[in-house]
């Protein structure tokens, strides 16, 4: 009995501990996109229907995201909250759309929703930390890996399981000391100007 006891106490130690870190872990990286003022990265980003290169661009002020890609293709998104614009420069074609239930949106969550991460599983490694949430999106399952770099807390890398494998975007040389032209995240039509 008194070891069974023993177990019973050791167990909830431990298990209330864990998430006590795991709260910890959110609250860190909640913080550290609320306090992103601007920031912008190259990127890689891989999935079924090859690799793409190109920057990513994020300023809490305007609360958008600017994503430019410049290999194969180069054509620019501009996501805010429930809306973007798709620019094929090469093209010269323009359009925009509604981010609900796409992978835009869950880009625009990842960096700017304050609860995102709440229900998310948290795996603290030596020099890394791993986020796993599962969201559902058009009545269809998404499971979100999100993995940082510990110290300094630095954003790696997002893939989004999709039907085909995953979509995986991994920043390179990430910058938190940039300053953005006014209308850098306009989601004006740039074919008028």
């Amino acid at each position: 009995l008194t070891f069974l006891l023993y177990f019973l106490f050791i167990y909830f130690f431990l298990s209330n501990q864990s998430n006590a870190n795991q709260n910890i872990l959110i609250s860190q990286i909640s913080n550290y996109f609320f306090k992103i003022n601007n920031f912008t990265s190259k990127f890689i980003q891989s999935d079924s229907d090859g690799i793409q290169e190109g920057n990513i661009y994020l300023s809490n002020k305007v609360k958008r995201i600017k994503i430019h890609y410049n290999e194969p293709s180069n054509i620019v998104f501009i996501l805010k909250n429930n809306k973007a614009m798709y620019f094929n420069v090469d093209l010269e074609e323009v359009e925009y759309f509604n981010t609900k239930n796409s992978i835009a949106d869950i880009f625009f969550n990842v960096f700017y929703e304050e609860e995102f991460f709440n229900n998310a599983t948290i795996v603290e490694k030596k020099n890394t930390i791993e986020i796993e949430k599962t969201i559902i999106t058009n009545e269809e399952e998404k499971e979100i890996l999100i993995f940082f770099e510990k110290n300094p807390l630095i954003i790696k890398q997002i893939k989004i399981k999709e039907n085909e494998g995953y979509r995986v975007m991994t920043f390179i040389n990430p910058n938190f000391n940039i300053s953005f032209k006014k209308n850098f995240f306009s989601i004006a039509n740039p074919l008028l100007n």
